[in-house]
């Protein structure tokens, strides 16, 4: 399964801000399980029908299988159900024979789930997690390998419930519905309002629509999320949103996911708002594809999608240009120093993109910076800023094939394709003379360099003045 390390690093501070200002219940009695004898009770079940409102069940490092450690139920009550340790450290394993957690019997805000990886969940509807008419919070949480054999591989949400969910992990989840349906990770419907703060959603697969979620008649959030490598067999690669579902996707990454339609969000009769977002290197028909709605598309920036970079809807003030992600092949997508989608270098001086810097220096290559051995590295252009014309040098590894240096200007309109197909590596030099295709000189401004070499690639920035 893909390493989400790389793509979380850059969130750490906010995503612990995030999990410590969340209002946890006043204090009441602790109950402490530990499968191993050295707590109050050997089961998590035992701990929650043990707890009163208030309460706070406590569980001790390990993994937790069997009857009274599956098919969870708060039965209405508010408790703290958290790990001592973190989910790195504390497993419920559903041994795909149900699911993990109940939340059906009107719980609130005050009832949590904190700091587990469930596991192998397996249901007809919400693989891991069933929430019916209740709002619990499920914060720093990792659902890996869950499946639903209709919707919501790891999750169901459905019935007026507004859970907030905040830096959880969704690795490999899976739904299998043939109907229409699906939702890899989450399926949302019936009037509810999810918020998802600051989660990752990778590899989760549908066989049907809606690779990651899949909602009708809800109203979902998605604030600074990370979607990478989501796929369905049909509509929305990420996300398929139909039936008067209204998603907002605010300050969100999407990147390598897949569908037939809709790579990032299939949207049909379902309006919604998607701000300050990255689309780029996704896969299937349409970046964006609308039936039937209009949804809201500003403040974006949409690069290099396959099947090409097609939104719909209302949609205005977006960038067309390279994101510069650090390194994408090798699931690295914070953000260089000099990109287009930090506040610094865009109209709007806003954040664009769930990540943000990602430490890796420029664009461009300046000598300074660590480069890994066998990539390609774009050297600093000479002379930058230009006038007349400027040398484009790229370090290439030995047997790489043809270089492509494409120029976009700042609003992300290709302006011109330079190549180098010799056969060798070492560093290739190619001059560009500050004109388009059609030999037209073009005007003063930045300009992004983005080179290619089979699958390496690297951007950077000049400036063009006169």
């Amino acid at each position: 399964m893909r390493s989400v390390t790389n793509v979380c690093i850059v969130c750490i501070v906010c995503i612990v801000c995030l999990v410590f200002l969340t209002p946890f219940p006043a204090q009441g009695v602790t109950h402490r399980v530990d499968h191993a004898g050295g707590g109050d009770y050997l089961t998590i079940q035992e701990g929650i029908s043990a707890a009163s409102e208030g309460d706070t069940v406590l569980v001790a490092p390990g993994t937790y299988t069997g009857a009274m450690n599956r098919t969870l139920d708060f039965a209405g009550t508010n408790v703290m159900l958290m790990s001592e340790e973190g989910p790195d450290a504390t497993t419920i394993d559903c041994e795909a024979l149900s699911r993990a957690i109940y939340f059906q019997s009107g719980e609130g805000p005050s009832s949590h789930l904190f700091g587990f990886t469930i596991t192998n969940g397996q249901d007809f509807y919400g693989g891991a997690v069933y929430c019916v008419g209740s709002s619990p919070t499920i914060a720093n949480c990792v659902f890996e390998g869950n499946s639903a054999s209709v919707t919501g591989g790891a999750m169901l949400i459905v019935a007026n419930s507004s859970p907030a969910v905040i830096n959880c992990v969704f690795d490999g989840n899976s739904a299998h519905d043939l109907s229409g349906s699906g939702g890899g990770a989450v399926y949302c419907e019936q009037f509810s309002a999810p918020v998802f703060t600051s989660c990752t959603f990778t590899d989760n697969t549908a066989d049907q629509n809606g690779g990651a979620i899949c909602t009708f008649f809800a109203q979902p959030t998605f604030d600074t999320c990370t979607f990478i490598g989501n796929s369905a067999v049909n509509l929305g690669g990420a996300i398929m949103a139909g039936g008067n579902a209204t998603p907002t996707l605010d300050t969100c990454t999407f990147a390598e996911n897949v569908a037939v339609n809709g790579a990032v969000m299939f949207a049909s009769q379902s309006p919604g708002i998607v701000i300050n977002t990255i689309m780029a290197l996704n896969d299937g028909g349409g970046t964006i594809t609308c039936a039937g709605c209009s949804p809201q598309i500003t403040h974006c920036c949409v690069f290099e999608n396959v099947g090409g970079d097609s939104l719909c809807g209302n949609y205005y003030d977006n960038l067309f240009t390279d994101p510069l992600f650090c390194h994408p092949v090798q699931g690295n997508y914070g953000l260089h120093a000099d990109s287009p989608c930090l506040p610094e270098y865009n109209p709007w001086g806003e954040q664009i993109g769930s990540i943000g810097s990602g430490g890796c220096g420029t664009g461009i290559y300046d000598g300074a910076d660590d480069i890994a051995a066998g990539s390609l590295v774009l050297h600093l252009p000479m002379p930058n800023p230009f006038s007349a014309s400027t040398t484009i040098s790229c370090a290439l590894p030995r047997g790489t094939g043809e270089l492509e240096v494409t120029i976009y200007s700042a609003s992300g309109r290709r302006v011109r394709t330079l190549t180098d197909s010799g056969g060798a590596g070492g560093v290739r030099q190619l001059v560009w003379d500050g004109r388009d295709e059609r030999g037209e000189k073009v005007a003063s401004g930045v300009y992004f360099i983005h080179a290619a070499s089979g699958l390496e690639k690297a951007s950077g920035k000049l400036i063009l003045v006169k």
